[in-house]
């Protein structure tokens, strides 16, 4: 319609569990497709200011699965989720300055 804006769907999967992590992590492994995980915190304003261009990239590799994983919201205690992420091979959660 005219005068509507056009806003197309994230491609980037939000998870919140380790259910939702292994289910996505196995999803894109069957597939073939490499993996590119945000791991933020809504009161961390770099990780905060990365989710546009976490987004753009997510719309411009098309052959990429992008997972995003707030900390806090991850319902596992912090022992739990580093034991996860650390399963898949995940060596550093990088930050910016």
């Amino acid at each position: 319609m005219e005068g509507q804006e056009h806003q197309s769907k994230s491609r980037v999967v939000k998870v919140d569990s380790l259910e939702s992590w292994n289910f996505h992590v196995n999803q894109a492994t069957t597939r073939g497709n490499p993996i590119v995980a945000h791991f933020s915190a809504s009161w961390c304003m770099p990780s905060v200011a990365m989710n546009p261009f976490f987004e753009e990239l997510a719309s411009d590799f098309q052959d990429v699965s992008f997972l995003s994983v707030d900390v806090d919201e991850v319902k596992n205690s912090p022992n739990q989720r580093v034991a996860w992420i650390k399963a898949d091979n995940t060596r550093l959660q990088p930050s910016m300055k």
